[in-house]
């Protein structure tokens, strides 16, 4: 793998590459407008001036790094994330004594018990719902029977 200034050189020596490819395309579009379209050379000269300056402002290594910024999306935080930020804080307050190690231990824990307690209210949510469906599969049945 290549060390970053490496990198970085080669992405400099490509700027340079383009940056002066870019003039050459500049002086030539230049040489045809005055030649075919009759321009005012001084004007054109000025405007290509211009737009080599526009060009030159912004590095290769600049834009690519612009683009790196925006392609990467946050995403949402996690519960887990939301409940740690907000234990972390409470539990630095009531013992600012204790190292972080220690705080995420018993940040850890908590999430732990909160975890088991949701498990534990979804687990007897969904044996309602089984009952409720037996219940009804045994409307059901009983409506089939009495139709035979």
């Amino acid at each position: 793998m290549y060390s970053q200034g490496v990198a970085k050189k080669f992405v400099n020596g490509a700027n340079a590459l383009i940056l002066e490819s870019n003039k050459g395309l500049i002086e030539r579009y230049n040489d045809l407008l005055v030649e075919k379209l009759e321009l005012d050379k001084e004007k054109l000269e000025e405007v290509s001036k211009w737009l080599v300056d526009e060009i030159s402002k912004e590095t290769l290594y600049d834009v690519l790094q612009k683009k790196k910024k925006s392609s990467t999306k946050t995403r949402e935080p996690t519960k887990y994330n939301l409940f740690v930020k907000d234990k972390m804080a409470l539990l630095k307050q009531e013992n600012p004594e204790l190292k972080n190690v220690e705080l995420m231990a018993k940040v850890a824990e908590l999430w732990n018990e909160e975890k088991n307690k949701s498990s534990e209210t979804e687990s007897k949510d969904e044996s309602k719902d089984e009952s409720k469906d037996e219940k009804k599969k045994k409307k059901k049945t009983k409506k089939s029977k009495k139709k035979n």
